[in-house]
């Protein structure tokens, strides 16, 4: 019966790593060398899909209180860019939101209160991926 549940317990750990693995970053924001803020990013892949999130949270003083904060979420499926999802409130207000999403044949880019932009061009890389894979061999 020991056997058993040492068996159970290394055995169903290895069946997520299969389909699923997760990489978290944690970094401060530095400005005139005192921290400022922090981001987290986080990197998931399950399948044929990966999933980069992150958040920035960066409060200081310019004349007044500034509060900044940025989350990104992103999905790439088989290497290209499905989705994008971009939220920065100032002082917690709305300040910009942009959605862009690869539907047919191209990507269509909505940013607030703008209209609908069409990018043609497959994308391969987005700057969150910088936390965590490099840019080799990326043109554009």
């Amino acid at each position: 019966m020991l056997l058993y549940i040492i068996f159970i317990s290394f055995f169903i750990p290895s069946l997520n790593s299969i389909n699923a693995s997760e990489e978290n970053m944690h970094f401060d924001v530095v400005y005139n060398s005192k921290i400022i803020g922090n981001l987290t990013a986080t990197r998931s892949t399950k399948n044929s899909k990966t999933y980069y999130q992150s958040a920035t949270n960066i409060q200081t003083r310019i004349i007044t209180t500034v509060h900044v904060f940025y989350t990104y979420d992103v999905i790439f499926n088989n290497g290209s860019l499905e989705k994008s999802s971009v939220q920065i409130t100032v002082n917690d207000k709305p300040h910009t939101e942009t959605l862009t999403q690869w539907v047919k044949t191209k990507y269509q880019i909505v940013e607030t209160n703008r209209s609908k932009k069409i990018l043609e061009d497959s994308i391969s890389y987005s700057s969150i991926m910088l936390y965590f894979k490099e840019p080799v061999n990326i043109s554009k």
